[in-house]
């Protein structure tokens, strides 16, 4: 069986600050199907069932966490989850100073400033 190349997609969500534009965002850049239901188990539903290899580069999600950090929070564990569960796609946050988002010890946030540390997760 023949391995698929990994795709590198970028999802700029700079102008997404609620729940509805997030999904819809999501649907248009990832190609979700139309019976997309634009909620969070909806969305695991897509990326586990998802079959071509995507590294998945997030930016300008700041805007959208200072909005609802709640909702943002809950976002960001369904991508751990789909990761985790064997999904084909792999998530990094990109901060706006090009850094990438890690969740790490204290207050959950460090970054890493090796600019070039997502292309070695491909």
């Amino acid at each position: 069986m023949m391995n698929k190349e990994m795709q590198m997609l970028i999802i700029d969500l700079s102008d997404v600050s609620d729940r509805e534009s997030l999904h819809a965002r999501l649907q248009e850049a990832l190609d979700f199907p139309l019976w997309y239901g634009g909620n969070l188990d909806a969305l695991y539903d897509v990326l586990t069932d998802r079959s071509d290899p995507a590294c998945i580069l997030i930016i300008g999600w700041q805007e959208l966490e200072a909005a609802d950090p709640a909702y943002f929070e809950r976002f960001r564990r369904v991508l751990r989850d789909a990761e985790a569960a064997e999904s084909s796609c792999r998530f990094i946050f990109m901060e706006r100073d090009g850094s990438v988002y890690r969740e790490g010890e204290g207050n959950g946030r460090k970054q890493d400033t090796d600019h070039n540390r997502y292309t070695r997760l491909l």
